[in-house]
Parts: C-alpha cells; sequence; structure tokens
C-alpha cells in the first residue's frame, strides 16, 4: 500500500500549490508518486500548466510524478446507479414496476466525498505507486466526510432491512442470490478501511494549509480539534501569502504586522495544546505561482530538505531459483478481504471489490500461485 499525504484547509489558501510542490519533492527523491486533486476546481491542471486527466497522467519534466482529477459529480453518477438498483430491483420482481428511487433520495452529507476517498482506495493498493498525495476539497467537505460511517451505517442498515424484507417474500416465490446487498457491504467496508488508514501517523499525513488571517487562523482551530477527535495525526501547518520584508513599502510592512500577530496567535494555540506539529512558511512570489520550477522551489523551501513521511517501496519482486516472489505492502488490510487469480500473464488481486492487475512476463496459472499475509505483507509465490 501507498504512503498517504493529504492536504487540507479553507478554499483559497493554497492546498493545490503545495500539493503540487510535495509531489515534485517526494517524486525527485525516486518514489513512484501520485499526485490525485478532488477539488472541484481542478487547479491541479493549472499548477503542473499541461491537461490532467481522470486517469494517471505522467507530468511533464518530473520523473516518477503522476497526476490525476477525480470528478466527484462523475463518481457519484457511476456508483449511485448501483445503489438505486438495489432499492429497486425487489419492488420490480414483485410487480411494483414503476417505482422510481431519485437519486437526490439517496444522498448524505459527505457521500460525495466518501466517494472520492474511495476513488483514492484504489490507487493507494495499486502497487505500481508508493506514494499518494491528495489534495482534498476544502477542509469542510473532507471533515463531514469523516462523520460518514456513522451516518452510513444506519442508512445501510435500513436499507439492508428492507432488502432482507422484500426478499423473504420474494422468494416464496423465486430463490435466487442478492449480489446488490454484496455490492453495498463491500462499500461500507471500503469506507471504513479508509478511516484505518487515514488514522494511522505511519501510513499518513495531514498538512493543513493556511493563510495568517482571522477567518482562516479559527478554521484551522476548529479543523484541528476535529481531527484530533477522529484521531487524524496532523504533521504540519503550513502558512501561506506571508508578506516579505520590504522597507521601502509601506503598506508591505503594515500588512506583515497584522499577518505577524495571527501568526503568534497559531503558534500559541499549538503551544498550549501542546500539538506536535511543524510550522512552515512560504512568502508571496513575485512572479505567478505555477510551472515546475516555481513549485520546485517551494517544496523546497517547505520541506527543508526533510521528507514529508517516512517512505517505503510498497512493492517489491525477487526471485527464488524457478519462482517468482512478489511482496505488497498492504496495511490494515485482512486476509479474508483478499482474493487472487491469474489471467494470462497478469496477476489480480482484489481487495474488497478494489481490483489491480499486476503485469508480468509469463503467463501463469492459478494452480501455481500461493500466498500468505503476514504482519501487513502479501507475499505471493509463483512457481
Amino acid at each position: 500500500m501507498s504512503k498517504l499525504i493529504l492536504f487540507g484547509g479553507k478554499g483559497g489558501t493554497g492546498k493545490t500549490t503545495f500539493a503540487s510542490s510535495a509531489a515534485i519533492w517526494v517524486a525527485q527523491h525516486g518514489f513512484r508518486t501520485l499526485v490525485i486533486s478532488s477539488d472541484p476546481a481542478h487547479s491541479t491542471s493549472d499548477s503542473f500548466e499541461m491537461k490532467i486527466g481522470s486517469e494517471p497522467t505522467p507530468i511533464k519534466g518530473v520523473d516518477n510524478l503522476y497526476g490525476l482529477e477525480i470528478d466527484p459529480a462523475k463518481e457519484l453518477e457511476d456508483k449511485l446507479p448501483s445503489i438505486k438498483e438495489t432499492l429497486e430491483s425487489p419492488f420490480k420482481t414483485l410487480g411494483f414496476g414503476e417505482l422510481k428511487v431519485d437519486a437526490s433520495d439517496l444522498m448524505l452529507p459527505g457521500l460525495d466525498e466518501a466517494l472520492s476517498f474511495d476513488a483514492l482506495l484504489h490507487y493507494l493498493e495499486n502497487p505500481e505507486f508508493d506514494v499518494i498525495i491528495f489534495d482534498t476539497a476544502p477542509t469542510g467537505h473532507t471533515l463531514r466526510f469523516l462523520s460518514l460511517p456513522s451516518l452510513l451505517d444506519g442508512w445501510l442498515m435500513k436499507i439492508l432491512k428492507m432488502k432482507k424484507r422484500i426478499n423473504a417474500v420474494k422468494n416464496l416465490f423465486r430463490s435466487e442470490k442478492d449480489d446488490t446487498i454484496d455490492e453495498i457491504i463491500k462499500l461500507r467496508r471500503r469506507i471504513e478501511h479508509i478511516i484505518r488508514i487515514i488514522t494511522d501517523p505511519k501510513l499518513t499525513s495531514f498538512y493543513i494549509v493556511l493563510i495568517p488571517e482571522k477567518l482562516a487562523v479559527e478554521e484551522t482551530k476548529r479543523a484541528i480539534k476535529i481531527l484530533q477527535s477522529y484521531s487524524i495525526p496532523i504533521h504540519g501547518l503550513l502558512i501561506n501569502n506571508l508578506f516579505p520584508e520590504d522597507e521601502k513599502c509601506e503598506f508591505c510592512k503594515l500588512r506583515r504586522q497584522v499577518q505577524i500577530q495571527y501568526i503568534k496567535e497559531i503558534e500559541e494555540y499549538v503551544k498550549k495544546n501542546k500539538l506536535e506539529v511543524r510550522l512552515a512558511f512560504q512568502e508571496m512570489l513575485s512572479e505567478e505561482v505555477k510551472g515546475i520550477e516555481t513549485l520546485r522551489k517551494i517544496g523546497e523551501n517547505i520541506f527543508k530538505k526533510q521528507l514529508p513521511l517516512s517512505l517505503t517501496k510498497t512493492f517489491t519482486m525477487r526471485k527464488d531459483g524457478k519462482a517468482t516472489i512478489l511482496s505488497l505492502h498492504l496495511p490494515k488490510a485482512s486476509s479474508k478481504e483478499i482474493e487472487l487469480w491469474a489471467e494470462g500473464k497478469n496477476l489480480i488481486i482484489d481487495i474488497n471489490g478494489i481490483v489491480n492487475t499486476l503485469a508480468l512476463q509469463e503467463v501463469i496459472e492459478d494452480k501455481k500461485i500461493s500466498a500468505k499475509f503476514k504482519e501487513n505483507v502479501l507475499e505471493v509465490r509463483i512457481e
């Protein structure tokens, strides 16, 4: 499993700039890195000055770096039909063909964010990448997602109870397996799995981006409290748009003095609450903040030659005689959630409905595959 670095904060503070800068910084250290944006504004393309699509796109000018933009609306469009079918299908079987469930009736606060995180999980468990950097939607949206499991649990339980009652009647006439319930349960498990990942400080690092202004500072304090209540590890506060020291610019001096007061306020808050977080500062730049070279400079300034998280390779392959041994780091997974099978030269790994494909050099057979899952590592032996 890839390590995850999240960037959150109030809208307009520079999350995308810092996420893009961090992605370049990590990729330069030899880790295969994917930067993902779930913000509907999708300014990642603007930052890198190139079109980034809905599939991993190589970033020009930076080895090991790929970009991806998730469209939350499309994720809803793709996922909700199966949930609608889950509710509609038993009624149709009983003769209620005209019953329709509107997508808006299925929405819960945070469900759109959950589907973005669900898409993120696919890449977290993809052995192609060592690090995933996630440029989240504004803080309120991300925090809303964290409260979803309790809401979703009650919502899904009501659906499952209704389905079971209807199926009890339906099966008086015809007995058949209902796969739609399984799909809902898998979605629920994946959301729980995501929460386990983002609350593990060995796997996830959360950086809050803010500017030294009243509203941003207050929102940051609220975000810290909520993140702490969910045990989300906060590794840093990145303070952006600091006015440079310029004795010739009276306006700059006055604005910086105001900003310094808010910086002192956030520093005192960190000290008072005994937070083990690193503060970093980025002054305003005279040039427009976009392009690889500008982003690289910001990354060097913010991380000061330190990687934002303890990073390791997520996937290794070695030979043992004629056998090939694959090792995949899958922390927080369960052996009961993992399925393996072969398709030609591809090894297919399914974790709770998230399917990943490993392309190998030779055709493999199911009978030649053996696997064991121990201490968060899936070891696959192919004879």
